[in-house]
């Protein structure tokens, strides 16, 4: 029944997953597309920022502390081509982002913004949560029909 989208490198993504990746893509099964994030530090009246976290894909028992593993793992998934993260959309329910919004991680030490350059006065005026998604790409989607 799967024999139209099978494909012969799936075998070859398969070696390439380590245990988390396949945690998520398995995750991926149960929805097509999840909120993701990035927290950033702007500057007082200036365009500047600092990204703190570039990546952050909280789901199920997986928060603040998995961060750094589920971030590589993700990023592994979309170099396979089996999902896609674009910050250039959101879900529009804000609730969708609301792990994110209360996360402890939002909160940074002073010495961090020395290591950016930023002077010691020049706090940060806001820390933003930067809305995105992770989808199943139609190629993931098979990959999940077949192998998952």
């Amino acid at each position: 029944s799967t024999k139209s989208v099978v494909q012969n490198s799936f075998v070859e993504i398969i070696k390439q997953l380590s245990p988390t990746d396949a945690e998520i893509i398995s995750y991926f099964k149960e929805r097509s597309q999840h909120a993701v994030a990035k927290i950033v530090a702007e500057k007082k009246n200036s365009p500047e920022f600092l990204t703190l976290h570039p990546l952050l894909f909280f789901y199920k028992s997986r928060q603040e502390e998995n961060r750094n593993e589920t971030s590589i793992s993700l990023i592994n998934l979309q170099r396979l081509g089996l999902v896609e993260i674009d910050f250039e959309e959101c879900f529009a329910e804000s609730s969708a982002y609301s792990v994110y919004e209360d996360s402890p991680l939002r909160k940074v030490s002073p010495g961090l913004f020395s290591i950016a350059n930023w002077p010691r006065d020049c706090c940060p005026d806001n820390y933003s949560v930067k809305k995105g998604i992770a989808k199943r790409t139609s190629y993931g989607s098979a990959f999940i029909d077949v192998c998952v």
